[in-house]
């Protein structure tokens, strides 16, 4: 008798971008108070995660005001090459009115304290700050996406190890929030950064 063939649990890829998207991103533009004069920072997946980001960009720039919108591709550790880049930034680019690009770089010198940590510039100045991604779950973070983009995926290396140390301990798991110690130093750097500049940060 032969081993059964090995099950693979995958999520059914989207069909396409869904139909609420422009009413999720007009709630995400009241929550901001969009548009604000500033200029609109979205931080977004790097081309490691097979995010639909060139589906949100268009509905943001209608929205983000005079200012306009830039983009920070949060990188976490991650390093792509020249040809990775120009044609990241052309899909996207092309998808929305995007002002500015900036790839996060975890070694920077330019990097800034925001009450703990080390995140992009972009992040501890003063406009409205918008992650956008996925949220799928994560082998040791519990959840990846969302807070975990504008934290980790904005971060030092060296603050991004500290971080990922807690996946050492059983409670760090797929799907577990809870007493997972890697999801609240997430937390716990967001709170440091939403604090560090007096506003929140949300999520779409």
């Amino acid at each position: 008798m032969s081993p059964p063939e090995p099950l693979t649990f995958a999520p059914r890829p989207p069909e396409g971008p869904p139909a609420d998207l422009a009413g999720a991103t007009a709630e995400a533009a009241r929550l901001l108070g969009l548009p604000t004069g500033e200029v609109l920072t979205v931080v977004v997946n790097d081309p490691q995660r097979h995010t639909a980001t060139a589906a949100v960009l268009p509905h943001l720039a209608s929205r983000a005001g005079p200012a306009g919108l830039r983009v920070l591709v949060a990188t976490g550790t991650h390093r792509f090459g020249p040809a990775q880049v120009r044609g990241f930034e052309a899909a996207l680019g092309g998808a929305g009115a995007c002002g500015a690009f900036a790839w996060h770089d975890d070694a920077s010198p330019a990097l800034r304290d925001v009450g703990g940590w080390r995140a992009h510039p972009w992040l501890a100045e003063g406009g409205p700050v918008l992650a956008v991604g996925s949220v799928e779950p994560h082998y040791f973070a519990g959840f990846t996406g969302a807070h975990k983009t504008c934290t980790i995926g904005a971060a030092s290396r060296a603050d991004i190890e500290r971080n990922h140390a807690a996946a050492l301990d059983p409670s760090a798991r797929p799907g577990r929030l809870d007493g997972n110690g890697v999801h609240a130093g997430v937390a716990t750097m967001l709170a440091a950064l939403e604090a560090a500049r007096g506003r929140p940060v949300f999520a779409l």
